[in-house]
């Protein structure tokens, strides 16, 4: 099963093959040491955490490059981003709440 079928329900999903939002995002890497010790020591939990949740995948791609989220208005204005951290979960409810904000049609010049 596709990705997007199986995590977003076949909504459109946008393909960065050209890494403009991990630029925007700080084009960073988990190659620093707290976030290297975090991978070393967190592994068993994060596959734990995946087990849990019943995330698959695939394990291609480099591996270190650090992503995030980026939500946009109706005119194309970044309204809220999230930086990842490397073996922490999202923050849900802050991403909900802005969702929220985006969804009563906040005026992006405000």
């Amino acid at each position: 099963m596709e990705f997007s079928q199986k995590y977003f329900l076949d909504a459109p999903l946008f393909c960065d093959k050209s890494f403009a939002f991990y630029q925007a995002l700080g084009d960073r890497r988990a190659t620093d040491l707290p976030a290297l010790w975090s991978m070393m020591t967190g592994v068993f939990s994060w596959i734990s955490r995946i087990q849990e949740k019943n995330i698959s995948g695939n394990t291609k791609g480099e591996g270190l490059l650090k992503g995030g989220l980026i939500l946009f208005d109706t005119k194309g204005k970044p309204r809220y981003s999230y930086q990842e951290e490397t073996g922490e979960d999202l923050p849900v409810a802050d991403i909900v709440a802005a969702l929220e904000v985006l969804k009563i049609g906040v005026d992006a010049d405000k």
